[in-house]
């Protein structure tokens, strides 16, 4: 009997000790205050943990390209930057496109882990939403990171490069004169989206001044435009690309699309003789200058800018559109497709064999359509198949373009999608 209760006052005693370890309070990270009409969800990003002291923190690093998925890098598309913010506590913040996040990291090495973090909720147009729930899923992926000069690389578990960040040139840079990029440079190739380097279109110019005060100019085909740069070694950052607003012929304008959105994609260049040649950071060769005379800019092409002053709001029947694979394909004349624009936002129009109706907005030049609604009608197989590829088409238009009586609508990355005269 003195044996058991001996037995009960040890097990009594141990039940005490460990309610006693168990009643602790639990620490949690903190968490960021949204605003009054945004509220705060999880993210795949990260949780507050020090960084390493080799990693470049305090930089307020701004994506530029980040990968299409397809073995390519695409553009950011938006008003608002893609940014990212590493302090040295741990913590990383910035915006993702439409929403601010708040996260950490760990990095050892060349070695980085972002774990999920928190944001806001605010809702942007569609596009901007899809780039940036692509962003939150590839920033936690990362697992490797490399820096060079004012680039920093993330790569997969695979090695394959997902994101590409820039430093901002917030103060004045000063390129050495003797600098190989320095000088004037006409393009002979551009990289057409299609795995293939094409000439540029005969009767058009395009022209690159790279100046030693870090600013570039020329003529993109159609437009005047002005950049920023910078340069470490071989590495050549192009950012901050403005042009004005003329319009020329469908040809010179898709040509001109293409060229200004490679130029934020360049990270490094080659000299060879008297030639220059401009890659990405995936080591793809995207453009390809011959050297000009100094001091001067390339004319620009023999095209009649137009004068209309008619908009993107009007009525607009589609006289071809994308393949897919550079080429065009044109309505079937029997069945025409139209859209009719109004200035509330609303768009609706023939799809060929149904009617449609949908919403759209636009901010400046970028444009962003919704699913559309249709009818139920039936026709034949060749006319479904164009109607299914222009509303699918209609949803990936990310920017339009209206010169006299055409309007172009493009994709995110400069590509045609949807070509459209005036009735």
């Amino acid at each position: 009997m003195k044996k058991i209760f001996v037995l009960v006052s040890v097990v009594l005693m141990l039940a005490i000790l460990l309610t006693g370890c168990t009643s602790q309070p639990v620490t949690t990270a903190p968490v960021m205050n949204a605003g009054p009409t945004e509220t705060p969800t999880v993210i795949p990003v990260s949780t507050v943990v020090q960084g390493s002291s080799s990693f470049p923190t305090g930089v307020n690093w701004r994506l530029f390209s980040y990968t299409d998925g397809k073995g390519g890098m695409a553009n950011i598309i938006g008003d608002q930057p893609v940014t990212a913010l590493f302090r040295a506590d741990g913590t990383v913040t910035g915006s993702s496109g439409c929403n601010q996040y708040t996260a950490g990291y760990t990095t050892s090495g060349s070695s980085i882990t972002i774990t999920p973090g928190i944001s806001t909720l605010m809702a942007c147009v569609p596009i901007v939403m899809n780039q940036e729930s692509r962003y939150f899923s590839l920033i936690a992926n990362a697992t490797t990171y490399s820096v060079n000069g004012d680039t920093m690389v993330f790569f997969d578990s695979s090695g394959k490069a997902i994101l590409a960040y820039k430093r901002p040139l917030d103060i004045p840079v000063t390129i050495p004169a003797e600098a190989p990029v320095v000088g004037s440079w006409d393009l002979l190739t551009y990289y057409n989206g299609n795995n293939a380097m094409v000439s540029v279109l005969s009767g058009s110019s395009i022209s690159a001044e790279f100046m030693a005060d870090g600013k570039t100019t020329g003529s993109s085909g159609c437009n005047e435009y002005s950049a920023t740069y910078s340069l470490n070694g071989q590495t050549l950052g192009i950012s901050q690309v403005k042009s004005t607003k003329m319009a020329c012929d469908s040809g010179i304008m898709t040509q001109e699309n293409q060229y200004l959105a490679l130029l934020p994609k360049v990270n490094t260049y080659q000299m060879n003789g008297d030639q220059m040649v401009l890659y990405t950071v995936l080591g793809q060769k995207v453009l390809q200058y011959k050297k000009g005379e100094a001091g001067t800019n390339t004319a620009s092409p023999k095209s009649t800018p137009s004068t209309s002053s008619r908009t993107l709001v009007g009525t607009w029947a589609l006289k071809s559109y994308t393949d897919g694979k550079g080429g065009s394909v044109p309505v079937l004349a029997a069945t025409p497709v139209t859209a009719k624009f109004l200035a509330d936002g609303s768009l609706s129009g023939s799809s060929g064999c149904n009617q449609y109706t949908t919403t759209y907005s636009v901010s400046g030049e970028s444009i962003s359509i919704s699913q559309a609604a249709t009818t139920r009608m039936a026709c034949e197989p060749v006319v479904m198949s164009q109607e299914t590829a222009y509303l699918t088409l209609l949803q990936k238009a990310g920017k339009f373009v209206v010169f006299g009586d055409s309007m172009i609508l493009y994709d995110s990355t400069g590509a045609v999608l949807l070509n459209y005269k005036a009735p």
